[in-house]
Order: structure tokens, then C-alpha cells, then sequence
């Protein structure tokens, strides 16, 4: 038998989480399939910067001419489906006009795609556009079903060119890619357990590993 009244993420009781779901299995044959993730999801955390920087000199001073492309490479799971990109704003993203009040920020990523180790040519997925006026750290994502099941290469470039005002914060990191497969996700060794956070529309890093307190069935016998 399986008891989830103890259960932390870290040494952090789950319930002093809001808006958490949690399912626990104890591993038998009658258990039900799990809801929460009923696909597989390979998660990969990027924490790469996406920038456009201006030319600099040996001096790391600004010169003349245009920003400079920096795209970022990286290459999804076997057998992909689908994928998902989860973008962050660890600053917000915001800027101040010349009176102090916050103003609408957006940033402009393009988004490719192409099979990977063939060499072939790169295919726009979209222009990904977001605007926010916060300063507050947030998340966003964006996922698509690739054209055919496989391993693909995505490559992220930021559109936006970088700016030398200090009333504007729009630094954008890659924080993860999601490689999904529309199979049920395979059972580990021990009881399968799932959390996801309960607000809608908002994505998060993933979670330290669930610690359960298990407990071992064992018969009773009668005594004579």
C-alpha cells in the first residue's frame, strides 16, 4: 500500500504547494492508466540565452552596423511526435517610457526545423511573437506536431535586435525542449508517480524527484 499524506518535492511537503495535482500507483495490474502525463515526454533543459547582440569592437564597445544572428541549435529525442519549446523571462519583459511608466515590451524569436544528420535545408516553423508588460519572471511555450515521426533538429534565432537602454528588460532564455510520443509512458521500477502544476496556461520547469513513503503490503495470518 502506498501513502501519499507524506509525500514532499525536495523536503517540501506537497502540501505546501498550491494548485498541485498528484497521482500515485502502486505498480499492480489493476491499477488505472495515468492521467496527468498520458504521453511520453523527454525533457531536455537548455538555459541557453536567445540574443541578437549590436557589433562591438576589441573594446566591447558598441560600433556601427547591424545586429549580429546568434541561432541555437538543438536536436529533439528518437521518435518524436510532437514538441514543445518552453521559453523564459527571467527579468519580465517591460520597458519605461521617458515619464517611468511601464509600456508594453515584444520580442520576436523565428522558429525552424529540419530532419536531423541529413543536412538539409532549414524550414520555418513560425515567427513566434510575445509582448508583456511585467516585471515579474514568466514562462511560455509553444508546441507543433513535426511533419513526420523522428529525431529533428530545431534551431531558435531571436529577431529582436539587442538594445543599450536601461528602461528596457526583455533578456529571453530557451529553458527546455519537450520531445513528446503519443505512447504511454513507460513504468518505472518502483510505484509511477506524476505532478504537474493546476494553472492553466502557464508552464514550468520540471520538478525534483516526488518523494513517497511506501509501504509494504504484507498478509495477515491468523494466529492458533
Amino acid at each position: 500500500m502506498l501513502s501519499s499524506i507524506a509525500a514532499t518535492v525536495g523536503e517540501t511537503a506537497f502540501g505546501a504547494f498550491d494548485e498541485v495535482d498528484v497521482e500515485v500507483r502502486e505498480g499492480l495490474s489493476t491499477d488505472l492508466p495515468v492521467t496527468l502525463y498520458p504521453r511520453q515526454v523527454i525533457e531536455e533543459q537548455v538555459g541557453v540565452e536567445l540574443a541578437r547582440p549590436l557589433p562591438r569592437d576589441d573594446a566591447g564597445e558598441v560600433v556601427e552596423g547591424e545586429a549580429l544572428a546568434s541561432p541555437v541549435t538543438r536536436t529533439t529525442a528518437a521518435d518524436a511526435r510532437r514538441v514543445a519549446l518552453i521559453l523564459a523571462w527571467p527579468g519580465g519583459l517591460i520597458r519605461f517610457d521617458e515619464d517611468g511608466e511601464p509600456q508594453p515590451e515584444t520580442v520576436e524569436i523565428r522558429i525552424e526545423q529540419r530532419p536531423a544528420g541529413g543536412g538539409a535545408p532549414w524550414a520555418e516553423v513560425r515567427v513566434l511573437r510575445v509582448t508583456a508588460e511585467t516585471r515579474e519572471a514568466f514562462y511560455r511555450s509553444h508546441a507543433w506536431t513535426l511533419p513526420e515521426r523522428g529525431r529533428w533538429e530545431l534551431r531558435l534565432t531571436m529577431l529582436t535586435p539587442e538594445t543599450e537602454s536601461t528602461q528596457v528588460s526583455r533578456r529571453t532564455s530557451w529553458a527546455a525542449l519537450q520531445s513528446i510520443r503519443p505512447e504511454y509512458p513507460l513504468a518505472p521500477d518502483d510505484a509511477p508517480r506524476t505532478t504537474r502544476p493546476g494553472r492553466p496556461g502557464i508552464n514550468w520547469p520540471r520538478f525534483q524527484v516526488a518523494k513517497v513513503p511506501v509501504q509494504k503490503a504484507v498478509p495477515r495470518h491468523s494466529q492458533s
